[in-house]
Formats: C-alpha cells, structure tokens, sequence
C-alpha cells in the first residue's frame, strides 16, 4: 500500500491527487495562514518559557507542526490537542502504518479509528481543506475509504514528521553557530533565505530513491535505463564543487539545494514548508537569546539512513 500511495503523488501520472495537493498548498491559500501559525508558534514557545526547562522537539518542534498540518488537513479545532497526544505516542511513526492498517498497537489504532471517523463524516460534508480534496479524488477514480486514510497518513508524515525534523536540525544548527542566529536577529529580513540556508546544511531527508527513464552519464559512469539509484541529499547539499565553503551557514546564500527534491519531483508541500519552518524561526529568533539557552546531548532518532533529526533537545534557561 505505500507504494501505491506515494504513487499516487507522483507527477507523471495522470491522478487527481497530486493536483488536488498543490492548489490546496498554492501560495495564494496558504498566504491566510500565516497569522494561525504565528499566534500557534507564540503560544507553543511562551508555554516552553514559562517551564524554564523543556524538550524543543516535543513541546515546541511536535506541537507548533502538528497543529498546523491538522489545520490545513481539516482536523476539527476541538480535536486538535487531543490527536496530537495521541500521535505522540506513535513509536514507529507514519509510514510503516500505511502498511499496518490493522495494528495491534493501541496508539497506532486509536489514530487509525479517529481518521476513519474522520474520512466518514468528511464525506458527508466536504469543504476546501485537503481531506476534503483527497475524499473528493478517491470518489472520482473510484478508490475506497482505506486508500484516503492512507494518502491522508503520508500527508501527516511529510507535514508534521519532516517539518518536526528539520526543526530541530534547524535550531541545533543556530545554537551551535550563535553568531549565525545574532546576524538574523539583527537581519530578520533574511529568514526567509536562511531557511533553504538551513536546509541545504542540514536536510532531515538524507537520501531519497529514483529510477532512470533513459540512460544516463554522470561523471562518466554510465548508467543504464531502469536502474534504481540512492541519491545522498545530504552529501550533495555540501558538495564543495556547488558551494562555497559548503560546512559554513551563510544566510546571504541562495542554495540550490536538494532537500526538497528537484524539477518535476520537487516536494508538493514545499510552499508550505517554507512558510511555516520561517514563521517558526521567526518566532524563535524574535523572542530567544542564544547566549541565554544552555542544551547538552541532544538525543537522536534511530531511523537516521533516510531521516535525519533529533528525538530530545533538552534546553535550560538560564
């Protein structure tokens, strides 16, 4: 079944999902949620505040990106705080549930049941978020209410679990550079720029696959048609022969990265994933010093060979 869902989002094909997806994330929409994410990445952060002591990635980094993908998903407003505490619970993430729809785990099925109720009432009362447009394309290609559970199941992992991950990189990335995070508090016009900045240094997705349509030439290998390539992300963000002293942050760069894929294959969430990742460090860098947070040991996910990111930042206050 993920093979079929993440299928179902590929460019050459001609679905109604894909489409669906990117007008539901085209800037002219998504322009009137800038606000919301503002008002949830204050609110998360004065709360982390007032503990003096607390975990970046599941107070601040989980909330602020779970709460928003919701919002544009078309979760309920009410049941917001309540699937988020459910989620958190999820061990084994997103993407091994496409495949597992029939869980065991009482975490994983608490989630499936509320999505399948979810789906239920959606169909009934469709409106302009993107459960709403999933719904209404599986009803077009005649796909039943699993197939809609499941491209709504990949929706949460590329909006809340990769967004969750570069977050973290993200700010440990400022932290361990403060002069970087000083010149944006002094510069915030450059935010904007420094998130492809930060996701070029640091890319929580590190390697992605592909397959060759044609014979190819690279670097003069050749590589015949219908080949399976791992295409390391992360190595090529930081290839000295594209960058300029490619280990080094610089905010006034404007990276070609890879991070969000390339050409026809670039993520479909990408306008909202600069959107809400700039609203986020806005936020952090408008009402953080650095020379005022003290973390030590940030504790990292075991899946590190396709995702990269941190699973605890504790930071003090001091």
């Amino acid at each position: 079944m993920i093979s079929k869902t993440m299928y179902a989002y590929a460019p050459e094909i001609d679905s109604p999902y894909r489409k669906n997806v990117l007008h539901g994330l085209a800037a002219r929409n998504l322009k009137f949620e800038k606000d919301e994410m503002k008002a949830s990445a204050e609110k998360f952060l004065k709360e982390c505040l007032e503990k003096g002591k607390f975990d970046f990635i599941n107070d601040f980094a989980h909330q602020y990106t779970f709460e928003t993908i919701s919002r544009i998903i078309g979760i309920p407003e009410e049941d917001i705080a309540e699937l988020t505490e459910v989620v958190s619970k999820l061990n084994k993430g997103y993407l091994k549930l496409i495949n597992n729809l029939e869980t065991s785990d009482p975490a994983e099925q608490d989630f499936i049941l509320f999505l399948r109720k979810f789906i239920q009432k959606k169909e009934n009362s469709l409106g302009k978020d993107l459960a709403s447009a999933l719904i209404e394309s599986c009803k077009v290609t005649d796909e039943n209410s699993d197939f809609a559970l499941c491209l709504l199941i990949f929706l949460f992992y590329a909006g809340h679990d990769n967004m969750m991950n570069f977050l973290g990189n993200g700010f440990l990335s400022l932290y361990n550079n403060p002069h970087v995070f000083n010149e944006l508090k002094g510069k915030p016009h450059f935010i904007q720029n420094a998130i492809d900045e930060l996701l070029r240094y640091d890319s929580p997705v590190q390697f992605f696959t592909m397959y060759t349509k044609n014979d190819i030439v690279i670097r003069d290998t050749k590589i015949s048609a219908g080949c399976q390539l791992l295409v390391c992300a992360g190595s090529a963000n930081r290839d000295p022969d594209k960058f300029q002293n490619p280990d080094e942050i610089k905010i006034d760069r404007s990276p070609q990265h890879l991070s969000y894929g390339f050409g026809a294959y670039r993520c479909i969430g990408a306008r909202l994933a600069q959107l809400q990742s700039a609203t986020a460090f806005e936020v952090l860098i408008q009402n953080l010093n650095i020379e005022d947070l003290k973390i030590s040991n940030p504790i990292w996910k075991n899946e590190q060979y396709i995702q990269r990111g941190p699973k605890k930042i504790i930071v003090n206050t001091k």
